[in-house]
């Protein structure tokens, strides 16, 4: 870095983030829609890396397609993550601290008392969050199959509104 301004940035991009910070891309929500919908076979990936690769924020959602991701997504096994326990869009997932508070949680709320009831709380836990997501993709669906008519009728009557403007001024 030239200046301590460069610095920062490059250290903002290389600190822990979570989903939330990461811009909004319809091309990656799509795909990964997708991806949850059709069930495809799992595409054959390199084999997970010892050493996670290096990403920074800017490089965020990083494409399903991408290489690095190399880690399938238990329940999604055609999404490939590309940190152990990392997050969808890339990146290194949540902290160990976050991980703690979670599993402090979930104990709680579920009056977790011995080693079988935690793995069962997090049987469900997990079902539920996979649902949620299968859900939330087939809202989006349906969400871009409505849009993808509007756009349709909307072009269709742009067309015809020039038509008729077309006509006015002939008659004119």
């Amino acid at each position: 870095p030239l200046t301590p301004q460069d610095e920062d940035v490059s250290m903002d991009q290389q600190l822990p983030w979570t989903p939330h910070d990461i811009p909004y891309s319809e091309s990656f929500e799509n795909s990964l829609m997708t991806a949850v919908l059709e069930q495809s076979t799992p595409s054959d990936a390199p084999p997970p890396t010892a050493t996670p690769p290096p990403l920074t924020r800017p490089e965020l959602p990083l494409p399903l397609s991408d290489p690095r991701r190399t880690h399938p997504l238990t329940a999604f096994p055609q999404i490939k993550l590309t940190h152990p326990t990392g997050w969808a869009t890339g990146g290194a997932g949540p902290s160990p601290e976050t991980q703690i508070a979670f599993a402090t949680a979930l104990v709680s709320r579920r009056r977790v008392r011995n080693e079988d009831g935690l793995r069962r709380a997090l049987e469900e836990d997990r079902a539920a969050q996979v649902m949620g997501l299968w859900n939330r993709s087939k809202e989006r669906q349906h969400a871009v199959e409505q849009n993808a008519r509007v756009r349709r009728e909307l072009e269709t009557l742009v067309a015809q509104r020039e038509m008729e403007v077309r006509l006015e001024q002939r008659i004119r």
